[in-house]
Parts: structure tokens; C-alpha cells; sequence
């Protein structure tokens, strides 16, 4: 048994899956239809066979952009089986490269706001003190405040 597929890696299958044109294209007019589609109307849309239609489908089923079930597209069948028929799934898919998480970044920016003020004030204030306090001379090894000779200076 193959080990599980983490989340991030089915997404980017997703988007692979899509990188060939028929298949983005047969995904495309499914999500647009509103209405389960079977092979047929697929093949239809983008000029192929059915069975290669098929092929693409069950890929695109494979990857979780869509999901496969057997029913009649219009209601009752009286002949034969019924077909199969394909709809977009309701998990959304996305991807982003290099990961970006949101969360993290949220969590960082309120810890900082709320603890503003608790272990030393902020730069922009240590840099005010550091000023009325040098002359004066009271402040002899406060940490300095200029720019590091490597850096650029406005002119």
C-alpha cells in the first residue's frame, strides 16, 4: 500500500493534472454546465472520442477535481445502463508556491501587537531616547540607531 498523499502534494496533482490542454479544457466547460455531464457530452465539447474522453475524466477523477458517479443525465432510463456522469467536486484545491501560510503570519502579527510596550519599547522610540539621552551624555552604551556603514543613506 502506497503511503498517503499529503495535502499539498494532491494539489499540486491537481494543478498537473490540468497542465494538458484537453483535459483543462473538458474540466472547464463541466464546472460551466451546472448539471452532471457524461462522457459523451465531454468528448463533444472538445472533439475527441468517447473513450479518450473517458481516459481524461478518470484522471481528473483520480486528482479529486472531479467526482464520478452512474446516473441518467436527464432522469429516467428505460434501456440499458446507466451512464456515467462527472461533476466538480466541492473541495476546493489551492496551491502556492513557496506554501504561504496565513495563519502563522496572523498569529506573529497579533503576539507582536499585544505585546508591544511589555519586554522594550520599539525602535523608533529607544532610537528618540538614545538621542536626547547622547546629548546629555547619560547614554553612553545604548545600542546605536544609525544605519550600518554598508548600507545605503539617503542624500
Amino acid at each position: 500500500m502506497p503511503p498517503p498523499i499529503s495535502s499539498d502534494a494532491a494539489a499540486i496533482d491537481s494543478v498537473n493534472a490540468l497542465g494538458e490542454g484537453t483535459r483543462r479544457q473538458m474540466f472547464a466547460f463541466i464546472r460551466r454546465a451546472r448539471h452532471p455531464v457524461t462522457r459523451d457530452e465531454a468528448a463533444a465539447t472538445v472533439g475527441i472520442s468517447r473513450e479518450l474522453a473517458a481516459f481524461h475524466l478518470d484522471k481528473l477523477v483520480d486528482v479529486g477535481l472531479l467526482s464520478a458517479r452512474y446516473a441518467a443525465p436527464t432522469g429516467v432510463r428505460e434501456v440499458g445502463r446507466q451512464p456515467k456522469v462527472y461533476e466538480p467536486t466541492v473541495t476546493p484545491s489551492r496551491v502556492s508556491i513557496p506554501d504561504r501560510r496565513h495563519e502563522l503570519l496572523a498569529d506573529l502579527l497579533v503576539q507582536a501587537v499585544v505585546t508591544e510596550g511589555e519586554t522594550r519599547p520599539p525602535l523608533k522610540r529607544r532610537c528618540a531616547r538614545q538621542d536626547s539621552g547622547a546629548k546629555n551624555s547619560a547614554r553612553k552604551n545604548a545600542p546605536s540607531c544609525a544605519l550600518p556603514d554598508s548600507a545605503p543613506r539617503e542624500a
